[in-house]
């Protein structure tokens, strides 16, 4: 994940929006530890003074695949990592009944051409004589590739794909009723070298650019894409959620609605604001709505969080309380869209 470059605003013919854009801070090898809340109750669970809502989303349980892909080390594009991530998920994704699948396809990179594999699991609506719109809820599966040190991604990297996986097991039990759901783990979101239109987004833009062709994945066409919730970074432990102006305007102020209707105030405040360029701006340059839920943004301050980009992403980093509040706002925001979208 990265900030939206000001030339990018212009060639995306979107200054409409107002948006002032943001360099991109360099990385670095190591930063101080930023100091958990006082608890007594570990990280892995959920804080039990969490206010409770109807959501079937699991924190704890999302946690635990966080951590299982700590586990594997660096999952950058290409590496021993990366393919262990895809086999798990499939088997995951595949194990939960969804048809599944992998985008495979060669990139031009800074790097030389490299195969990446966009994960996706389709949840067509019970009835096959519906002509349904669909949903995609997506975040990505890589991490940042590093030399210097060992980058294990914790929240910018294994939160995102925790969360959406966890969504994928709530939306098998508890499915919409008027509309198919994709799910889309996109491979290359990290730059190789550095941010560029060329060199980051690799795999949401082939998806993208695969759209009304014989090769796009369960022969979905742009206008049957109604929405589009992105997800990156939301683990750490003191999340607070971007307002990002780059976001379809309506759907933005939809998911800041329902996170503060849930009374997550403190993690959903709409001063927090930043322009975000990430896996939804794709969707965004073909017309399609689409949103981003990151817990990241950058000011003259610096960076938050602290430690993005650096060998302190770890899982003393991040929380279950954090993946519950995210995952419970996107579950019960898709079900108000799946109810008020044709």
């Amino acid at each position: 994940m990265k900030v939206l470059y000001p030339y990018w605003l212009l060639a995306l013919g979107l200054g409409l929006w107002g948006w002032s854009g943001c360099h991109k801070a360099p990385a670095r090898p190591a930063a101080p530890p930023v100091p958990a809340a006082a608890t007594n109750f570990p990280a892995s669970q959920v804080d039990p003074s969490l206010p409770p809502n109807e959501s079937l989303f699991q924190g704890a349980r999302a946690f635990r695949d966080l951590e299982r892909q700590v586990e594997m080390g660096p999952r950058s594009v290409g590496s021993p990592g990366a393919e262990q991530l895809r086999l798990w998920l499939q088997r995951e994704l595949h194990g939960l009944g969804y048809k599944t699948g992998a985008q495979v396809f060669t990139a031009q990179t800074p790097l030389g051409p490299k195969k990446m594999f966009n994960i996706l699991a389709w949840a067509p609506l019970a009835s096959p004589a519906i002509q349904a719109n669909t949903i995609i809820l997506s975040t990505h599966h890589d991490t940042k590739y590093f030399t210097d040190f060992t980058f294990v991604g914790a929240n910018d990297g294994a939160s995102g794909v925790a969360l959406l996986l966890e969504l994928a097991r709530v939306f098998k039990e508890r499915p919409l009723t008027k509309h198919n759901l994709l799910f889309a783990f996109w491979d290359g979101e990290e730059a190789l070298q550095e941010w560029s239109a060329e060199d980051s987004l690799y795999g949401s833009r082939h998806f993208v650019e695969s759209l009304d062709t014989p090769q796009t994945p369960f022969k979905l066409t742009t206008k049957q894409i109604v929405a589009v919730i992105n997800m990156d970074m939301v683990g750490d432990r003191h999340l607070q959620v971007t307002y990002d102006t780059l976001s379809h305007p309506q759907l933005l102020e939809m998911l800041f609605t329902k996170g503060r209707d849930l009374r997550f105030e403190k993690n959903f405040k709409r001063a927090e604001l930043g322009n975000i360029a990430d896996d939804h701006l794709p969707f965004l340059q073909r017309s399609i709505p689409a949103i981003n839920l990151i817990g990241f943004n950058q000011t003259g301050a610096g960076s938050y969080p602290p430690y993005w980009h650096t060998a302190e992403d770890t899982l003393d980093k991040v929380s279950a309380t954090s993946l519950q509040i995210a995952g419970s706002t996107v579950d019960l925001l898709v079900r108000d869209l799946d109810r008020i979208l044709e």
